[in-house]
């Protein structure tokens, strides 16, 4: 009798995934499960009513390379390696107050723990084998979706989780030994997905000359195909930066796949530019956006270096890396938002001593990623942490106004031209810069959105809630949504469908130190009728 056979005959409601359980891990796994060895490793009891215990979630942050500093300064882009096309755009400001809009009907506003939905799915229980730490999401359908995690504050993601039943349960994939994974999945359907990461056994013994690579799977995870990601360092104009910067290679953090072959990805490069202000001594290097595209699944890359941005007055931009946040909603059509950081205030007397200027620099791209043209969006100062484009015409962009280092109000801006106007929205009842964050933005649609975060607790003032807010009319009007109490923040939602949507939630902080090393567990929601 076969592996598939034993476990639905031990479990019959069981959703047996024969993708999932082609991988070492999961047929050890199920392999104990059978044999009663798991202890209280094994699949959880159907019990709609299992909470999950409390936790601290670690800091969004992995990156291993050390250029990355500033990670909250981010500036770059234009075109390929030729010069940047620069046109003034047009944005209208208004600020939607959060009312009822008789003319809206929302859609699945009641958030349960995925253990609540159906007897099933099983409740989620945080073991030590189970999805903890950081995460990203993604899922391709309904059924199925991934998780990249680590248990450990600061290093990058190095395990991944599938689920064939929406989130309710997780089962370990085996990795090509050594990866440390840098992007989220890209998948163009349940199994065939790819990812940006690092060869940590191909690198230097000091850590240097790190590798990226390319992780591609057809059958969901079970098997992988490794390519290299060719991208070195910029050198030539500064020989002592050339040095310095010699044993350094670039990193990927966004990878969007449009086929099985055809993909495309965004990282920095560290280049022998030097970091503004032009007389720091000694002279530190920048790193700069690149796009990468293949049209082979990965076998051969073209690559685009941004040039270094000024500010919209022409000073130069100051900061100690470039980044940004794209959507790429075709395999022609791509948009992107910079922050191009101004020098900071050096008036010791002033109540923005050290605060930086913040502009927002928007790139589109109509051939794939060839060429690109770039757009300031006036009279807007900014950091966008996160961009959905889910057409050619409509993208939607979590934003924090104001200038770098001080408390400035969440919102979102949305255009319907593909990005040639931004009109500004806020989706909080009041503005509370203090409290109110947002995390993340998903659009399944042009007229529906889902954004996560957090804002003040209503019973506990001193405390941050987990809050969730959607748009059914193209985000001219935000409506709360109703969640599950306990939710310190909502930290990620993804919406493969408007009725099927999985968030990913953490308890509230603990009082008093969090180990950075312990055990981060993370609580599933969904909107699924």
């Amino acid at each position: 009798m076969d592996l598939d056979m034993l476990v639905r005959e031990a479990d019959p409601a069981h959703d047996f995934d024969p993708v999932v359980a082609q991988s070492d891990v999961a047929q050890d796994l199920l392999r104990q499960i059978l044999a009663g060895e798991t202890g209280n490793r094994g699949r959880p009891r159907h019990n709609r009513h299992d909470r999950l215990p409390s936790g601290a979630i670690g800091q969004h942050s992995w990156s291993r390379s050390p250029l990355v500093g500033v990670a909250a300064a981010v500036v770059l882009l234009a075109a390929g390696l030729g010069a940047v096309a620069i046109s003034q755009g047009h944005r209208s400001t208004r600020s939607v107050a959060l009312k009822p809009n008789p003319n809206v009907k929302p859609v699945a506003m009641n958030w349960r723990l995925v253990s609540e939905i159906s007897p099933q799915i099983h409740p989620f229980v945080s073991t030590s084998g189970s999805p903890q730490g950081l995460h990203s999401l993604t899922c391709p359908s309904a059924r199925v979706c991934y998780l990249i995690s680590s248990s450990l504050s600061g290093l990058p993601p190095n395990a991944l989780y599938r689920s064939s039943d929406g989130g309710g349960t997780w089962l370990p994939m085996k990795l090509p030994p050594g990866v440390f994974l840098d992007t989220s999945l890209s998948c163009v359907s349940e199994t065939d997905c790819k990812v940006g990461a690092e060869d940590g056994l191909a690198s230097g013994v000091d850590g240097s000359n790190v590798p990226q690579v390319l992780l591609s799977t057809q059958d969901g995870g079970a098997s992988w195909v490794t390519h290299d990601v060719p991208m070195p360092s910029i050198k030539g104009a500064d020989t002592a930066l050339d040095q310095t910067i010699s044993s350094l290679e670039g990193h990927l953090y966004d990878l969007q796949c449009f086929t099985a072959s055809s993909c495309v990805a965004f990282g920095t490069i560290p280049s022998d530019q030097p970091e503004e202000p032009t007389d720091a001594t000694p002279a530190e290097p920048i790193s700069q956006t690149v796009a990468m595209r293949t049209t082979d699944g990965g076998a051969t890359w073209t690559t685009h270096v941004f040039p270094w941005s000024t500010t919209p007055s022409g000073a130069p931009g100051w900061s100690s890396q470039q980044n940004a946040t794209f959507s790429c909603e075709t395999d022609q059509t791509c948009v992107g938002l910079a922050t191009v950081l101004a020098a900071p205030n050096t008036d010791r007397k002033s109540s923005s001593y050290g605060d930086q200027a913040a502009y927002l620099l928007e790139y589109r791209s109509t051939d794939g990623g060839v060429s690109w043209t770039s757009n300031w969006v006036p009279d807007t100062q900014g950091s966008a942490d996160s961009l959905s484009c889910p057409d050619e015409s409509h993208c939607f962009a979590v934003t924090e106004f104001g200038a770098m280092g001080a408390y400035g109000a969440y919102g979102v801006l949305t255009s319907t031209d593909g990005g040639a106007t931004w009109t500004e929205e806020q989706p909080f009842p009041t503005l509370n810069p203090g409290w109110n964050a947002i995390t993340s933005i998903t659009c399944p649609t042009s007229t529906s959105c889902w954004i996560s975060g957090s804002e003040q607790s209503t019973s506990h003032p001193s405390d941050p809630q987990g809050a969730m807010f959607t748009t059914q009319d193209g985000g001219q009007t935000w409506l709360p949504v109703e969640l599950p109490g306990g939710l310190g923040s909502v930290n990620q939602v993804a919406c493969p469908t408007v009725q099927s949507c999985l968030a990913i939630g953490r308890p509230p902080i603990p009082n008093g130190p969090v180990s950075s090393h312990a055990p981060t567990p993370s609580l599933f929601l969904s909107n699924r009728p």
